[in-house]
């Protein structure tokens, strides 16, 4: 069946990306959970994709210091988000870390109770 081979492509396709990430490849890391997410989009698993794009952005602002990056690979999945409360408070959690990086802690405070009030 495609959509069960096309669903384990893309967790597998995650589970290497996060082994790239404990292994410091951040490169590596970074493309194998844009391809996952976008996968798990595709095939309508919201949260996994969520969860990858999630990721993502931490990996790009934490280690490749990239607060743009992170950005957009939140962005990927915000127009789902509604469905999915546990990703939206996630996502406004990272959104805070983003802009702390910018040098916005009213929005960064702002974006922490959002994520607390959800």
């Amino acid at each position: 069946h495609q959509t069960d081979a096309g669903y384990e492509g893309a967790l597998a396709q995650g589970l290497l990306a996060r082994l790239a990430l404990a292994r410091q490849e951040h490169a590596v890391a970074d493309a194998g959970l844009a391809r996952s997410s976008a996968l798990h989009l595709a095939l309508g698993r919201l949260s996994e994709a969520a969860q990858d794009a999630g990721a993502l952005a931490f990996l790009r602002l934490e280690h490749r210091h990239d607060p743009e990056g992170a950005r957009e690979a939140l962005h990927s999945v915000a127009l789902h988000e509604g469905y999915l409360p546990e990703a939206q408070a996630k996502h406004r959690y990272y959104a805070s870390s983003i802009a702390a990086a910018a040098g916005d802690p009213r929005r960064q405070l702002a974006l922490i109770d959002e994520s607390e009030a959800i």
